[in-house]
């Protein structure tokens, strides 16, 4: 809405009352802001922020109780098409491609976390931020909210013929797959494999994560339980 106030400021339109305009020329103003904006450098928004500035002005103006939607009424028809057209074009030109979403962890990257000591097995914390990450990268969970959802009981620990052990996850109902008689299932395999039992190994990293769990949920309850807080020492675990 700042955006438009401050478009309307540039257009001499600041004493204005939009939310007693007549929807035509409302509409016409509005068809006029969504072509000419542009960020104070000149550069185009993305258009996910004119979809933003659009949600904006509909819930201003349903605050002061205007009528129609500028988002769903017919009045408002010329307005909607010129957004649409232009959100078309940006995207042609390479807008809206969101450039700036999270990238996986380089190895340079990993291992500076491992140096500074925020993923290791010296203390509580950063034993569940390893996990975290393992989970994430090798079982495929998805955000914070299925590390939240999943229990130990939904893990498997087996040996292996060669003698290496494996994490097994067999995922049960969750907010995207709620289950019913047909439970929709992820696609890639839901393990996650012993290295070298070194210090970056991950099955040793989870084992070592549910030992530190409090009596009575080691081998029980929600995955995301406390581990134990005071600190201890690599040398001392086993």
């Amino acid at each position: 809405m700042n955006v438009f106030k401050s478009w309307c400021q540039s257009r001499h339109l600041e004493n204005v009352n939009i939310e007693t305009m007549a929807p035509e020329e409302l509409d016409n103003i509005l068809s006029k802001f969504y072509a000419e904006v542009k960020k104070r450098d000149g550069d185009d928004y993305e258009p996910e922020c004119l979809k933003i500035m659009q949600s904006a002005i509909e819930r201003y103006l349903k605050e002061k109780n205007y009528p129609l939607s500028i988002v769903r009424s017919r009045e408002f028809h010329n307005s909607q098409e010129i957004l649409h057209a232009k959100a078309i074009s940006l995207r042609q030109q390479g807008k809206g491609k969101r450039p700036n979403k999270s990238q996986p962890l380089t190895s340079e990257e990993e291992s500076s976390l491992w140096l500074k000591g925020q993923l290791g097995d010296f203390n509580g914390k950063v034993l569940t931020n390893v996990n975290f990450k393992n989970l994430t990268e090798q079982l495929g969970f998805r955000g914070r909210q299925e590390h939240y959802d999943a229990y130990v009981e939904d893990f498997v620990i087996r040996q292996q013929e060669d003698g290496s052990e494996v994490v097994e996850f067999r995922e049960g109902p969750t907010k995207t797959r709620s289950g019913g008689l047909t439970i929709s299932r992820r696609t890639t395999p839901q393990a996650m494999y012993s290295t070298d039992g070194g210090k970056t190994d991950p099955v040793r990293l989870f084992k070592l994560w549910l030992s530190k769990r409090p009596d009575g949920m080691k081998d029980k309850g929600p995955l995301p339980g406390a581990t134990v807080p005071e600190r201890y020492k690599s040398s001392q675990i086993k």
